[in-house]
């Protein structure tokens, strides 16, 4: 790949327009007791999104993707896990929009976070790419990565964070993460943001950048941190810098129970498109920073639908999501490769690490084929992943299913769960259960036009976990338009 592809790919994970009409829904799932590898049961699925906040605002690179809801991600509140939000970006991404539950899923209200976008009072017309956190007092926090478009390249962006006291009802006029950079300066990718275990008013944000030397992409991570719940951030600070020809993607930041500070991410060499998934860790709350380590080679392949021969997600082709045990600590992490299948087939692996970050087990396959060797059309794509209080271990994902020869592409939404045991991380996972009523069609999606186009749900979806339950999030199409959908797993004997 080029650098300029590279710059188009990682614009495409964090600047790119997207689209979609937008239902969210949710869904309880009871899991067998304990076990190894207990085995989730699924139940219905609860609509969340309703009618768009900005159906009527326009702006001039929107011909660029069609309307709607994507890229969903969830929290559970801390203080009270009847309380979940959720967030995704709505039509041509004018707006972020909050899904609050006070009743773990049953029901949902659609909340328009104002002040983020121009179509809602803010200042640049796009946002996407959400990040959210609880603090340990039950305020939430939303951030998003903001801009402006010329052409297909961002002339203006940054990343902004707002937050709400009641549990996602309202928010604060949201604030700069870090001033905003304009074209000449370079351009900003996704991030995220983690809030301190301890103290409610610490926030931390990790913003990737990249620059053009020349005819290279040079990215570099920026690290920035609040002391005030959001209103004022320190300057920001490298805390990495890739080199020329290598930018990084997803950035997903983690504080471990021991304060701990871990941003998970990809490497990537612009010019052989050559990726690995590495963290970078900080041991004092975010002052100083480790060299990355290497967790491991990432190896997906690109999807194209039969038919169309259109790209699928492929922006989920070099993104990682991860989380961390909120008792012990441990790491996991997950990501769509190829390497069991000699670089043709998708699967979803997993890699753990007990310290902190600093060793890594061998990546192992979470989902299941319908044959050891996979049909070329049973990709599985986008996971995410979540820890329960009592330590299981939930990833879901999407899978297309094998022998399709009509002009359909049918997929479904997958979770499996696993009960580590001590010496035993997670080695195998029990059989899967589908979180989708029916499967769907994936070239019902939109198509995606700047980057690297085709069909699009979003880059990545995140879920979250109570002591008892895992609760996931995820779009899918309905009526020709993807939507944002819910579901959440209960431990036997914890309905």
């Amino acid at each position: 790949m080029t650098s300029q592809g590279a710059h188009q790919m990682m614009r495409r994970t964090a600047v790119t327009v997207l689209a979609t009409m937008g239902v969210l829904v949710a869904g309880l799932v009871a899991v067998a007791a304990p076990a190894a590898s207990p085995v989730p049961e699924a139940a219905a699925l609860v609509r969340v999104s309703g009618t768009s906040p900005v159906a009527g605002c326009h702006a001039a690179a929107d011909k660029l993707v069609p309307p709607g809801s994507t890229e969903p991600v969830i929290a559970v509140n801390p203080r009270n896990s009847w309380n979940l939000v959720a967030l995704w970006q709505q039509d041509h991404f004018h707006a972020i929009v909050a899904g609050v539950s006070f009743n773990r899923g049953k029901s949902w209200r659609p909340v328009n976070i104002r002040g983020v976008t121009s179509c809602t009072g803010g200042r640049y017309p796009y946002a996407d790419d959400p990040s959210i956190g609880f603090g340990p007092d039950g305020s939430v926090y939303a951030s998003a990565h903001t801009y402006a478009l010329a052409g297909s390249n961002q002339s203006v962006s940054g990343r902004v964070i707002a937050r709400s006291s009641d549990g996602g009802l309202t928010w604060s006029r949201p604030h700069p993460v870090i001033p905003y950079i304009h074209q000449q300066n370079g351009e900003t990718a996704n991030g995220s943001i983690a809030v301190d275990r301890r103290n409610r008013r610490v926030i931390y944000s990790v913003v990737p950048t990249f620059t053009y030397q020349g005819r290279l992409s040079e990215g570099k991570v920026l690290f920035t941190e609040s002391r005030d719940s959001g209103y004022h951030w320190d300057t920001s600070r490298t805390i990495l810098d890739a080199g020329p020809g290598y930018v990084t993607a997803g950035n997903q930041l983690l504080v471990l129970p021991d304060d701990e500070l871990v941003d998970v991410l990809t490497l990537v060499n612009a010019q052989t498109n050559a990726k690995r998934v590495a963290v970078i860790r900080s041991a004092d709350e975010g002052r100083t920073w480790s060299q990355p380590v290497i967790v491991s080679a990432l190896d997906s392949a690109l999807i194209r639908a039969p038919k169309t021969r259109l790209p699928v997600a492929s922006g989920g082709t070099l993104l990682v999501t991860a989380t961390a045990a909120p008792v012990t600590g441990r790491i996991y992490i997950v990501w769509q490769d190829a390497r069991f299948s000699g670089g043709k087939v998708n699967a979803i692996v997993l890699s753990t690490s007990g310290d902190g970050g600093k060793t890594w087990s061998p990546p192992v396959k979470v989902n299941m084929h319908a044959s050891p060797s996979p049909a070329l059309g049973e990709q599985a794509l986008i996971p995410s992943v979540a820890v329960t209080g009592s330590g299981a271990v939930g990833v879901s994902w999407y899978q297309l299913r094998p022998d399709q020869d009509g002009p359909a592409l049918l997929a479904d939404r997958w979770l499996a769960a696993c009960h580590p045991v001590p010496q035993h991380a997670c080695a195998a996972f029990a059989r899967p259960v589908s979180l989708t009523a029916a499967p769907f069609d994936f070239t019902h999606t939109p198509v995606l036009s700047v980057g690297p186009h085709g069909y699009f749900v979003g880059d990545y979806m995140l879920m979250a976990a109570t002591g008892t339950q895992f609760v996931d999030v995820f779009s899918q199409p309905l009526k020709s338009n993807p939507d944002v959908v819910f579901a959440g797993l209960a431990l036997a004997g914890h309905k």
